[in-house]
């Protein structure tokens, strides 16, 4: 919802902003996506590293490595390996794409 805020500005002119409120269930989608370009950024790291290497050790030692090098909080990397880590390596073994691999783990 977009609200217009009308101000007194400088000499009788008026300043007009628009103010938006964003809702609980803005605030959810919001995190949705969030979560879901997280995961995508992760994944995409750990399958750029393995190549055609796709044996579970392979892919164990990619992870390991991904949360390093990428722009985000490596806690909250290491979180997603953490709890999705199993399926994510069966994922990736069936050459599922990043975000085919994000979406079956249920975070996109």
């Amino acid at each position: 919802m977009v609200k217009l805020i009308i101000l007194p500005f400088m000499s009788g002119l008026t300043l007009a902003l628009a103010a938006t409120s964003i809702t609980a269930a803005d605030n959810a989608l919001l995190r949705r996506d969030f979560e879901c370009d997280s995961c995508t950024l992760v994944m995409g790291e750990i399958i750029g590293q393995l190549g055609d290497e796709r044996d579970g050790a392979a892919v164990v030692q990619a992870m390991e490595k991904a949360c390093p090098v990428l722009p985000m909080d490596p806690a909250e990397c290491q979180n997603y390996i953490d709890v999705y880590g199993n399926m994510m390596v069966q994922l990736i073994q069936q050459n599922l794409t990043p975000s085919e691999v994000c979406a079956v783990v249920g975070l996109c």
